[in-house]
């Protein structure tokens, strides 16, 4: 679905259940306006392959207008908002064993430590 503004100065473009390397390839065959933030939130845990998934919406973001990040004149470009659960003892405490197995909120499984990043983590991908 989508939502524009009543005075058409913006729209917002929401999308769901399509994956971020499909959007982004959409985006490429259509060569259709990119976005000013793409949010990848709590995701990342959840795909084998975070670089490819980061990589295509990174993609998707509007580029700078100038070469330069201090130039006033120029326009910073799109940004990314991840959010990830950080791989502590608490979160699996909380994710894995709270929510999976005693508040059965979410089902066994949905949830795999080993993908669970750490701050550091995520600024390597």
């Amino acid at each position: 679905s989508s939502l524009s503004s009543e005075d058409d100065s913006g729209s917002i473009d929401f999308r769901g259940g399509v994956s971020v390397e499909d959007l982004a390839q959409e985006y490429l065959e259509k060569k259709e306006a990119l976005f000013d933030v793409v949010c990848i939130l709590e995701v990342i845990e959840h795909t084998n392959d975070p670089h490819s998934l980061l990589s295509a919406a990174s993609s998707l973001l509007k580029p700078p207008t100038s070469s330069s990040s201090n130039d006033a004149d120029g326009e910073s470009g799109g940004t990314l908002f991840l959010s990830t659960i950080n791989q502590t003892l608490k979160s699996y405490a909380f994710a894995i064993l709270g929510a999976e197995y005693i508040a059965q909120k979410l089902p066994v499984g949905t949830h795999s430590y080993s993908l669970f990043r750490s701050p550091s983590q995520v600024l390597e991908l």
